[in-house]
């Protein structure tokens, strides 16, 4: 068996490669074979295309910042054509993922052309799976679903991105749970929000918040009585929250909801002097005032 002094280099000239040949040493028994020179020769190649794909990126970063220029100076379609070149003229570089969702994004937030979005989205995804982009790419095609009113589509991509950090699992259990609600689906909603009150992962500061609109579940579904439990258990466990006082309003909306004008009024009047917006309070004390006066079934 041939073998090479360590360190030699792989192009080595006949006349030394044949001399190797000639000095035959037999084996150690406890030796390990030598690598194969198949071996040698792939890692070779892969050291080139890491060679490569750094001077790809290297190549293509000017023609990617001139885009980004584009962008910044609100000239869109120049900004599409030059992120379209980078894309064509150095796919295997890092900044060809980055063109890709750029041109999604433009499309979506810049020119309002939803189909285009989408398309180049689904491109982000299929071509860079493992990259960042390819998860930005599946919430903007979310956000599209939702705006179109197409909420089932938008919830099925929110859940493709709860693998994700827990920062990044809160937010699009919201957003999922937020769709349900606005599929007027107030049950499965309430169930995405309970999951999250009762997660190890909600910062305590944020637990009020998850609580009031599981409150509004209650409201907005028609069930008032508990609507206006769950109001009411926010400003007693959670007196110093920010949400407390949307939380009395709440319990004030469901109590004239339940036909309990009274006290509905009592709260809205404790509130006048601290609610910001004074005319809408102002608005809705004068009709419970005027439903109180209608009759026995007005002063429950």
């Amino acid at each position: 068996m041939g073998t090479s002094r360590k360190g030699s280099s792989p192009h080595a000239s006949g006349r030394a490669i044949k001399a190797g040949r000639d000095k035959v040493t037999e084996p150690s028994p406890l030796r390990k074979p030598d690598r194969p020179r198949g071996g040698l020769c792939l890692s070779a190649f892969f050291a080139v295309l890491l060679f490569f794909a750094g001077c790809s990126s290297h190549r293509a970063e000017p023609l990617y910042d001139s885009a980004e220029r584009s962008l910044s100076d609100g000239a869109y379609h120049e900004a599409l054509e030059g992120y379209g070149r980078v894309i064509d003229e150095f796919p295997g570089s890092s900044f060809a993922a980055k063109s890709q969702y750029r041109i999604a994004d433009i499309y979506d937030r810049h020119l309002n052309e939803p189909d285009k979005a989408l398309q180049a989205y689904s491109e982000v995804r299929y071509m860079y799976p493992a990259r960042g982009e390819a998860r930005a790419a599946a919430a903007g095609m979310a956000g599209i679903y939702s705006r179109g009113g197409d909420h089932k589509k938008a919830v099925e991509e929110y859940q493709t991105l709860l693998d994700g950090p827990a920062t990044e699992r809160l937010i699009y259990k919201r957003l999922i749970a937020a769709e349900y609600l606005m599929m007027n689906d107030f049950r499965q909603a309430r169930i995405e929000y309970e999951e999250l009150a009762s997660s190890d992962e909600l910062p305590a500061g944020l637990v009020p918040e998850i609580l009031y609109q599981i409150a509004s579940t209650y409201y907005i579904g028609g069930q008032a009585e508990e609507a206006a439990r769950r109001f009411d258990e926010i400003t007693r466990k959670y007196p110093e929250a920010g949400i407390v006082m949307e939380a009395r309003l709440g319990k004030a909306n469901a109590l004239a909801e339940a036909g309990r004008t009274g006290e509905a009024l009592s709260i809205l009047r404790s509130l006048e002097r601290e609610y910001p917006n004074k005319e809408a309070l102002r608005v809705r004390i004068e009709l419970l005032e005027r439903r109180l006066k209608e009759g026995p079934q007005g002063r429950r």
